[in-house]
């Protein structure tokens, strides 16, 4: 398929402004110009990729040549890489303080989901652990806690505020499309709140 010249001229022009941005020059362009200026009254980003998403879906709202791609962005969904992506860009950011790589986190988890959309979804009761579920998505998930084993909270194995085992335990319920239900036993550290 070919590029008709308007898209590749909005192309070109997305890339001069991205090059005179980082050269510390003002772009040129009506919508480089709009972005920046978006940037300059400043955007916080906090570290949960789906608020950010949205914090720079509204950055783009400043250029009417990106609407389209605010709309592509929203089918992520469709091609199910979005329960991959929000995880590694949340690995991204704990590692750096940003989401430095974001496109090619994206582009992988498109890819991947892309080639594995032959497959069929699985039908009834999977049962793995959220180790395994990690790239998965199912309409519910159903997330047990061991009395006695595999607590989700491990004060042998870690001190609070449990890092580690939060981002596990976020793994877990963020495959689910629909819902999630989370079985405790009585007594289990709370998922919130203080463990002094």
């Amino acid at each position: 398929m070919r590029t008709s010249k308007s898209a590749s001229s909005t192309a070109a022009s997305f890339r001069n402004a991205v090059e005179q941005t980082t050269e510390g020059k003002e772009p040129r362009s009506k919508a480089g110009k709009a972005i920046v200026a978006r940037n300059t009254a400043g955007v916080a980003y906090t570290g949960s990729p789906v608020q950010d998403w949205k914090t720079a879906l509204g950055v783009l709202e400043g250029a009417d040549q990106l609407l389209e791609i605010q709309r592509h962005s929203r089918l992520v969904r469709l091609f199910r890489a979005s329960g991959e992506i929000g995880p590694q860009l949340a690995e991204q950011w704990l590692k750096s303080g940003s989401y430095r790589g974001a496109r090619e986190i994206v582009r992988r988890a498109i890819d991947q989901a892309t080639l594995s959309s032959v497959r069929s979804d699985p039908r009834g009761v999977v049962l793995m652990t959220m180790h395994k579920s990690k790239g998965k998505e199912f309409d519910g998930v159903v997330l047990v806690e061991g009395a006695h084993a595999s607590p989700f909270l491990n004060a042998n194995r870690e001190t609070p505020p449990y890092n580690e085992s939060r981002r596990l335990l976020r793994v877990g319920i963020t495959r689910a499309r629909k819902r999630v239900v989370i079985l405790r036993p009585n007594g289990a550290l709370p998922l919130v709140g203080s463990y002094g």
